[in-house]
């Protein structure tokens, strides 16, 4: 035997040859084979940098064992720490005693009494698992063998036990989870709920994901006094320009429940299949088309609202809307022209049946857009609408409907004015059938209607900058002269009836009026102000539009509405925005809308108010409606938040509600409060509303 002492040494073993041992130390003795390092030592392995206070290497068995605060790094994933460390350089196999290894991105840390590996496998020996400070961790989860996959980032552990501190929480004989965030096959975070009519709630998402291009969450919950529900979201992705889901669910509710509450149905079920692709037509038909196409499909289909508002995991997000729509629209957009073919498909919630309401199966459309001549004086631009109106129990339509509008365009005052003279084209035609084209039992007399309008318009743009800020104010005058008015058939029967219709803001729920798409062109002058202030960083400080109509038809208010609309930053934080029409007739404000907010990321805060009066079929109705939501962030761990709704005219709270998050680096909680007005069909399938209260975990 013989020492060598060294400030700083280097002794390389080529093991094979793409790996090597490599070993630095202040001090190094060898003895034959053997090699014994001291002193500053560190090694070099397979990507693995480790440090310790002494070291031996056996060439002959290639087993490398270090002693003394070991220290293991691999890249900038994770560390490993202990007062052994045994490398095995011919079999691969590692042994630490005892075992610690963080994993830097989720901080991630496991400590271990032993641990074995071999390659990217790790066996475990009495350990704990938690993502919390290591000093003093508020959870950990206590196991007595795992395994853990460093390469695909799995941890297994057997007989685990979660504590909260030092308290014991619950008893796993097995848990399997991921260490990253990779998409994988798992459970997903659980929702829970109290509620004193549907007692408590439970909802487990288990997520599949075998595949890059599509996904499988299946939503079990469970509503002790209700009943049970599953919904199943399917999600793909079928090419690198389309993707889409189809969600299919269902609710079955308790006997006791349905009578208590009065329910129409003690099922509630659905489907909903939502889509988008942008070039299906090269992609589908390998067609070269130039331009792009695509395709948006947004479909739903449902026995009963419930089927919304049970799949909700917070009550806040009921559904308010009386109506569902489902849409599928192809479109192949060119330079020059468009093609579009649409499809709509109506569910009114306050019905029990839908067969007699209008659906639009299909509408097509071509649109030629707006072009150029004479120096580009004169526009024009040319739309063609086809629609078919049908419904199961009913008249059936369809309708053809061409738009031309021509503008004439010239530059006054050296380009300060501008001077606009259009004449608009547009006629509809009508014809009805039914079923075996049983025209004289099911339909109105075809029509067809025509008409022409001009429109002048006087208008100016004016920019100006300044030292601070830039200011620009838009100026324009308008008058609309109604031309010829042709009628015929279906339109000029019932006439009087739609225009009754509009003169007394009575809303279209059955009749001749379904199949009304004519908007009144009424001879009527117009003046709009608009203007910006933006700072000189770029930013809005001040929008502002003032615009009156005035109005010369027989049969209308002589005085059109005011409407006033401001929106203005007080600061970066705090900004205000109204919008108020005023009605001359009446003298009254018959509508406003002001909404204040604030945000400086601390103290998020908006107060929004309506108030509206108006005449329906010669009744007065008032809404009167204030909403607010705040959030506090205290600090990086607390946020408090709540909501308020509040019915002004009928003196009835909306909704509710008040809670708050507490987060940390390796856990959060958040508790909620909420109260809110959930609709529903009753027995006698009249649309009906319950008001549930529920603590959410």
């Amino acid at each position: 035997m013989y020492k060598i002492l060294i400030l700083v040494s280097l002794l390389t073993f080529n093991l094979y040859a793409e790996k090597k041992v490599e070993v630095f130390a202040a001090t190094m003795d060898t003895n034959g084979s053997y090699v014994k390092a001291s002193d500053d030592v560190v090694v070099t392995y397979d990507g693995l940098y480790v440090s310790a206070q002494t070291a031996t290497y056996d060439h002959n068995t290639g087993i490398l064992e270090l002693y003394g605060r070991v220290h293991a790094l691999k890249g900038a994933e994770y560390y490993a720490m202990g007062d052994y460390l045994m490398l095995d350089t011919q079999k691969d196999i590692r042994q630490f005693r005892p075992f610690f290894l963080q994993e830097y991105q989720d901080k991630l840390w496991i400590s271990a009494r032993s641990a074995k590996s071999e390659k990217e496998e790790y066996e475990l020996h009495t350990g704990v698992v938690s993502s919390c400070n290591p000093q003093d961790p508020d959870w950990t989860l206590r196991f007595s063998s795992g395994y853990y996959d460093s390469e695909d980032q799995w941890m297994q552990l057997y007989n685990a036990r979660l504590y909260a501190g030092e308290v014991p929480v619950f008893y796993l004989p097995y848990i399997a989870y991921p260490m990253d965030t990779t998409r994988r096959t798992g459970l997903l975070r659980p929702v829970f709920g109290y509620s004193a009519d549907e007692g408590f709630i439970y909802q487990q998402p288990i997520f599949i994901a075998e595949d890059p291009q599509w996904d499988l969450e299946l939503i079990p919950q469970v509503r002790t006094k209700r009943g049970e529900g599953l919904y199943n979201i399917l999600r793909f992705v079928d090419s690198p320009s389309s993707f889409g889901s189809l969600t299919v669910g269902g609710f079955q509710e308790k006997a006791s429940y349905q009578k208590e509450f009065d329910l129409l149905h003690d099922k509630h079920y659905g489907v909903e299949f939502d889509y988008e692709h942008r070039g299906f037509i090269k992609h589908w038909f390998d067609w070269d088309v130039q331009g792009t196409s695509g395709i948006y499909s947004d479909i739903t289909y449902l026995n009963d609202v419930e089927y919304l508002n049970i799949q909700q995991n917070d009550s806040l997000n009921y559904s308010i809307d009386s109506q569902v729509t489902s849409k599928v629209n192809l479109f192949v957009n060119q330079s020059e022209d468009y093609f579009g073919a649409y499809s709509k498909y109506f569910i009114d919630l306050t019905k029990e049946s839908n067969a007699g309401t209008i659906q639009n199966l299909p509408i097509l459309q071509y649109h030629r857009y707006l072009n150029t001549f004479l120096d580009d004086h004169l526009l024009y631009s040319f739309d063609y609408r086809g629609s078919n109106f049908y419904r199961e129990d009913g008249k059936n339509a369809t309708q053809h409907e061409l738009t031309l509008p021509l503008d004439l365009q010239f530059s006054l005052m050296d380009e300060y004015l501008t001077l606009t003279l259009s004449e608009n084209l547009y006629a509809s035609g009508i014809d009805f059938y039914g079923p075996n084209d049983q025209v004289a039992t099911y339909g109105y007399d075809s029509g067809v209607y025509a008409r022409d309008f001009q429109k002048v318009e006087l208008n100016t743009n004016l920019v100006k900058s300044f030292e601070d800020f830039s200011h620009s104010v838009s100026l324009s005058a308008a008058y609309v002269l109604p031309g010829t008015d042709k009628r015929t058939g279906f339109y000029e029967d019932y006439q009087q009836e739609f225009e009754d219709n509009i003169a007394n803001n009575v809303p279209c729920t059955q009749g001749p009026c379904e199949y009304n798409t004519i908007t009144e062109v009424i001879e009527e002058a117009s003046l709009e102000f608009t203007q910006f202030i933006f700072t000189a960083k770029g930013d809005e400080k001040l929008y502002h539009r003032l615009r009156q109509p005035l109005v010369y038809e027989n049969g209308y208010d002589k005085y059109g509405e005011l409407e006033n609309e401001l929106r203005y930053s007080f600061t970066k934080e705090l900004d205000y925005y109204n919008n108020t029409f005023y009605n001359h007739q009446r003298d009254v404000i018959s509508k406003t809308q002001n909404t204040l907010g604030y945000n400086d990321t601390v103290f998020i805060f908006h107060l929004s108010h309506l108030y509206e009066d108006k005449l329906v079929n010669a009744q007065r109705l008032n809404t009167r409606y204030v909403t607010t939501n705040a959030r506090y962030n205290y600090s990086s761990r607390w946020n408090y938040f709540a909501g308020y709704a509040y019915d002004i005219e009928n003196s009835e709270t909306k909704n509710r509600n008040i809670g708050f998050l507490y987060k940390k680096r390796c856990w959060n909680v958040q508790l909620k409060y909420v109260e809110n007005i959930r609709p529903i069909l009753d027995s006698s399938g009249n649309s009906s509303s319950i008001k549930d209260s529920v603590v959410y975990l």
